[in-house]
């Protein structure tokens, strides 16, 4: 499960288990971006958004190489069970 996945359903959990509906809470949080948004100047919001573009970049960059290492550790998991088998098949 990747960490967006795990993330989304903690928030989901969380919002159940206080009768929340987690569509209400994107709702505000997009109508107070939008009321935020409005008050701020054109090359203030400009800026804003080019450093969430930075972070979601990164952000996705980290997903994908915590996937490769996940991904490279169960392939030395999946070696090391065969080696050990073989050890203990030839013991």
């Amino acid at each position: 499960m990747v960490v967006k996945d795990i993330i989304h359903q903690k928030f989901e959990e969380k919002c159940s288990s206080h009768d929340i509906r987690s569509e209400v809470i994107n709702k505000l949080v997009l109508d107070t971006i939008r009321e935020v948004s409005g008050k701020l100047s054109n090359k203030h919001f400009d800026m804003m958004l080019k450093d969430f573009e930075t972070e979601q970049t990164a952000l996705e960059k980290s997903i994908e190489q915590t996937k490769d290492t996940l991904r490279d550790f169960e392939e030395d998991s999946i070696r090391t069970d065969k080696f050990i088998d073989k050890i203990i098949a030839n013991g």
